[in-house]
């Protein structure tokens, strides 16, 4: 299904209801913006009072911010665990994407597990990427002749480092929507699964993405597309999941499909089987 296919079906869905969804897709970015203001505010309290310099926030010397922080990320991905199981349902509703009925305090366990865990993964994959711009930075700031090789050879790691967070941020996508269909997987072992799902599929992931971002940052567009974005990738990521499924049915989840594997089953069996459609042709 190409990207203007997508957008017009998500267009159709959301045909009389794109209020209602605006303010349902709305939650995901309020919880994420309302954090940040609150960390704006704090990290200007705390310079203020100890006179710090605003570089010792992001070094992590300093106690109060880092514990802040902490808790900010814990609340925040409790909140965010809630809304997303209720965005995704609202959204999966209105596309005819049928999930299977699970308990919400389940759902809720799940997602919060696998947020803390997705945080904990890109942020590790992200050090790279921020330690590389540091050397860069400090190589640029010393202004000195002999250093230029080195700076070149910091700043590729930092490139490269930044394509491969891209890359695994992108493999992390459809897992709050495996949560939201697969009710008896064990919840650390659909990470792998989000990535096979979204192997060979992450250009047109991005293509949504950055199709939709420019909107964000003019007010009215971002009344009308923000809906329509979530539509789209919901019924994007659906779309991936389906042809995983139907492509990798025997190894998408870790372990073979009983009813694809004839290997597994007995001569005494497949003599039987043969047997009863020899009766039925005579």
């Amino acid at each position: 299904m190409k990207l203007n296919q997508i957008r017009e079906y998500s267009k159709k869905s959301l045909k009389g209801r794109r209020a209602e969804a605006f303010m349902i897709s709305l939650c995901i970015p309020a919880v994420i913006v309302f954090f940040r203001l609150i960390e704006l505010c704090t990290a200007s309290v705390i310079l203020y009072i100890y006179d710090l310099s605003p570089m010792k926030l992001f070094y992590g010397s300093e106690i109060i911010w880092t514990i802040f922080d902490i808790i900010c990320v814990f609340f925040k991905t409790i909140l965010l665990s809630g809304i997303m199981a209720m965005v995704i349902k609202y959204f999966s509703e209105l596309l005819d994407i049928k999930l299977k009925e699970q308990k919400s305090t389940l759902l809720f366990r799940k997602n919060f597990i696998l947020g803390l865990t997705v945080k904990l993964l890109s942020l590790i994959f992200l050090l790279p990427s921020v330690l590389f711009g540091y050397l860069s930075a400090k190589l640029i700031l010393s202004k000195n002749g002999e250093s230029v090789f080195l700076m070149i050879h910091t700043l590729t790691l930092m490139i490269i480092s930044v394509f491969i967070w891209i890359w695994v941020i992108l493999g992390f996508t459809a897992l709050p929507f495996l949560t939201a269909r697969e009710s008896g997987k064990e919840v650390l072992k659909l990470i792998p699964v989000s990535f096979r799902i979204i192997k060979g599929s992450r250009s047109g992931l991005l293509k949504i993405i950055l199709f939709y971002m420019p909107t964000f940052l003019i007010p009215f567009l971002f009344l009308y597309t923000l809906p329509e974005f979530f539509s789209s990738l919901t019924l994007y990521i659906n779309i991936c999941i389906k042809e995983a499924e139907y492509i990798g049915r025997k190894n998408l989840y870790g372990r073979k499909s009983e009813s694809h594997n004839a290997s597994k089953i007995s001569h005494r069996k497949k003599r039987h089987i043969k047997t009863a459609s020899d009766k039925a042709e005579a």
